[in-house]
């Protein structure tokens, strides 16, 4: 087997033998493109489904004889429909799909695999897990936040995704592609895709226009690269000198989402860059980044030690309700003018 292409992706940029570089990758169309690095080929590992790949292993070689590399995608049905997290013989299945894919597929093509997407479709896993809200509701001792299903459900989606994942052979980079327009806020979103819940897998995002880290997928902006079809987004985005710190889901009461909320939607209309950095990865991703906007009262204990840290780098706190409060005031001066 030769040696597996060196593909790396973290909250700033894909990397390609530990050097950054913006993928372009192909979904859903053929002949393959010019501009693309990489193009989607999508493998039915159903329970239903038989696991006869050969037609689509012959597309991937014409995309190999291109000079290109491939996307595997392994399409499990999760995209539409029930998910049932708890179906044992269901799961066995996937496992088995995945063993069949790396011992047919991924070992012969590992020198020109990209990564493997291993979910397409929407978030709203809170409507298409089963018995998610009763299983919330025994967990939570009957806390019933409508939110906060939201973040359960996505939690445990990613856990089982990270079950299926633990499968994978080191260095192969699974993805998951998810539509999320479903949310309801563009803080229940923001909380619902940080890296504290989709840490095993890396994330292409479309319907939103928060900075979601990872892959942009057909819309908005990214330093790590673009996933779609029809004109690609040539140019990575640059990577924001500054970030909005998420605390941890136990701080985030109805009040503070609403100021979450509010501080979200005035940073998207000053059109000035920034990026989201949850609270248990601050010491991991707080390069490159000059400041950091949080609500003090919504730290735990461990956080402010890191907070800490990042001022002793010459880091900068922005206190966010202090930021709120000098953007309502300039809008109210803006509205004042004749």
């Amino acid at each position: 087997m030769s040696a597996p292409l060196d593909i790396a992706i973290d909250h700033l940029h894909c990397y390609r033998n530990a050097e950054p570089f913006f993928p372009l990758l192909q979904d859903g169309e053929q002949p393959i493109s010019d501009w693309a690095h990489a193009a989607v080929v999508c493998l039915r590992a159903r329970p239903q489904d038989d696991l006869n790949w050969s037609c689509a292993i012959e597309s991937a070689k014409r995309i190999i004889g291109a000079g290109k590399w491939v996307l595997w995608e392994l399409d499990f049905g999760f995209g539409e429909g029930n998910i049932d997290l708890s179906d044992q013989t269901a799961f066995y299945s996937y496992t088995v799909a995945i063993e069949e894919f790396v011992d047919k597929v991924w070992k012969e093509f590992s020198a020109q695999t990209f990564g493997l997407i291993v979910y397409r479709g929407n978030g709203d896993f809170a409507k298409r897990i089963s018995n998610i809200k009763e299983r919330f509701l025994e967990e939570k001792g009957g806390e019933d936040s409508p939110f906060h299903l939201e973040l359960y459900a996505a939690e445990m989606f990613a856990q089982y995704l990270h079950r299926l994942v633990s499968f994978l052979p080191e260095g192969l980079a699974p993805i998951a592609m998810i539509n999320a327009c479903s949310p309801s806020s563009l803080a229940q979103a923001a909380l619902m895709y940080s890296r504290r819940r989709f840490e095993h897998v890396h994330l292409a995002v479309c319907g939103t226009p928060l900075p979601i880290p990872g892959l942009c997928w057909q819309n908005g902006g990214s330093s790590a690269g673009w996933i779609g079809s029809g004109s690609p987004i040539l140019e990575p985005a640059s990577v924001p000198n500054r970030a909005v710190c998420l605390p941890q889901d136990r701080y985030c009461d109805k009040r503070f989402l609403s100021q979450l909320e509010s501080l979200l939607e005035s940073l998207l209309r000053s059109k000035e860059p920034f990026r989201l950095v949850c609270e248990e990865r601050l010491t991991e991703e707080w390069n490159v980044l000059d400041e950091l906007i949080l609500f003090p009262g919504q730290m735990s204990p461990q956080g402010k030690r890191m907070l800490q840290g990042f001022i002793a780098a010459g880091g900068a706190i922005i206190d966010a309700g202090t930021l709120l409060s000098a953007s309502n005031t300039n809008c109210l001066q803006a509205s004042s003018l004749p």
